[in-house]
């Protein structure tokens, strides 16, 4: 069956605004993942949170990097990121296909 003008017009509509919700979902998630990476590098963890967590490795041959991510996460915080990272890789690939842009 062939939509009518108003249904369609209705369909176009409700497919809109559920792209404009995921295209501002994903923008506040982004935020919030940003401002949580940025806190972490700025509370780097110390050197005797990372005595325990480096497993017994010399804490001069640690990097930035390490000292503000790998170290400094719980195993929850990990998990919630690994979450939201691929929440977010799930919500870009239907907004591609609602787009109709290629993966």
């Amino acid at each position: 069956r062939r939509l009518g003008r108003d249904e369609r017009g209705a369909l176009a509509r409700a497919v809109y605004e559920q792209v404009l919700r995921g295209c501002r979902y994903m923008a506040a998630v982004h935020s919030r993942l940003s401002e949580f990476v940025a806190w972490k590098c700025a509370h780097p963890v110390g050197d005797a949170a990372l005595a325990e967590s480096a497993a017994g490795g010399p804490s001069e041959a640690i990097n930035g990097y390490e000292r503000a991510l790998r170290h400094n996460l719980s195993a929850a915080e990990c998990g919630a990121l690994v979450e939201m990272l691929s929440m977010l890789d799930s919500l870009r690939s239907a907004l591609r296909r609602a787009g109709g842009g290629a993966q």
